[in-house]
């Protein structure tokens, strides 16, 4: 569903899959160690969610940017070694179930900027749920200015862009190639952490 005017845009969508026969792939060592992974047939994989997305624009000037989705992915029993692995309807490996991105645009002249936030919920990294990385909110930020033509250059262009503006610590990737059943230790998996505060320009010219 989707609705679009001069002043907002605005769109809805809801979905319900099924997957049957899911292979996912069994880590059998420590993160960092390469090894042979194992494979399990989950089943199925139901997944159900809501897309939204709405956008605001009260002048030339302004743009305000939203969008959100919900997912619930869930998976089915499977065995390992002979033995059930019981993960039915725990949710799926580095799947949030929340995540929202809200982006606010403006422009004058030869001026831009913006300021970005996004949000993502818990994710876990194993197929029992007993182990998860903490949802976290980032904000980005820019400013530019485009200075036209000068000389030969039919454009130039600078930018200034802070990353991570409030320096918040947090786990930015799972390494989803493989995950475990369970990991009470916590070192099945790898985890990459989160660009911490940072800043760049960038030049950018036309010719």
């Amino acid at each position: 569903m989707r609705r679009s005017t001069k002043l907002y845009s605005a769109s809805a969508a809801v979905y319900n899959t099924k997957f049957d026969n899911r292979l996912v792939a069994i880590t059998n060592c420590t993160g960092i160690v390469i090894c042979q992974n194992g494979v399990a047939n989950v089943g199925s994989v139901t997944s159900r969610g809501l897309e939204l997305s709405f956008g605001l624009t009260p002048d030339e000037h302004w743009r305000w940017s939203n969008s959100m989705s919900y997912n619930h992915s869930t998976y089915d029993d499977y065995a390992s070694g002979g033995s059930t692995v019981h993960v039915k309807g725990k949710t799926v490996v580095d799947t949030p179930k929340l995540m929202y991105s809200s982006n606010l645009d403006w422009n004058w002249e030869h001026w831009n900027a913006g300021m970005q936030g996004n949000y993502i919920s818990k994710r876990y990294y194993t197929y029992t749920n007993d182990s998860s990385v903490s949802g976290y909110w980032v904000a980005n930020a820019n400013l530019g200015y485009d200075f036209g033509k000068l000389g030969a250059v039919k454009d130039t262009t600078v930018s200034l862009n802070m990353v991570n503006l409030f320096d918040k610590r947090y786990i930015s990737t799972l390494n989803t190639d493989a995950s475990a059943a369970t990991d009470p230790a916590g070192n099945l998996q790898i985890l990459q952490v989160g660009t911490p505060r940072s800043a760049f320009v960038t030049l950018g010219v036309k010719l």
